[in-house]
């Protein structure tokens, strides 16, 4: 294991079980969603940015919320639903310490064709990288 793993896996799970998104969205995706995925949907991913010698890592937290409808509403009902799960959100992890997460930006994404609703959130990400330096530590021992 290392020392994302576990934060995507709450992420993952925290985003399906929320009952209330799970009336909105039909799925959750990492990365890339399914070719011909049913709307609404959510994909995430995380990027991280390391500090030499540092023992915390900084990340952004992509997270996309897709609709096909008339109009925006439901996807801004997603958008909702996501910031009140994440945001200003700490959690304890198996095997790092803990993440924070804070709001960073939100805005919509032009999409060539009609009715698709982009929604982009970016969430500040900070977690300990305890799995990691364990094992670069094991390796130089």
């Amino acid at each position: 294991m290392e020392t994302q793993e576990p934060f995507v896996v709450w992420l993952r799970q925290a985003l399906l079980e929320d009952e209330e998104l799970g009336e909105l969205i039909a799925n959750v995706y990492s990365v890339w969603a399914e070719e011909d995925a049913e709307f609404p949907y959510i994909v995430y991913r995380l990027d991280n940015d390391y500090t030499p010698g540092g023992y915390v890592a900084n990340g952004t937290l992509y997270v996309d919320v897709w609709d096909y409808a008339q109009i925006e509403r439901r996807a801004l009902q997603i958008r909702g639903h996501v910031i009140r799960l994440l945001d200003r959100k700490i959690i304890q992890l198996r095997g790092v310490s803990c993440a924070r997460l804070w709001l960073q930006t939100d805005g919509w994404v032009a999409e060539e064709a009609r009715n698709i609703w982009h929604r982009a959130i970016q969430f500040v990400v900070r977690y300990d990288r305890r799995i990691e330096l364990d094992m670069i530590r094991g390796r130089d021992a």
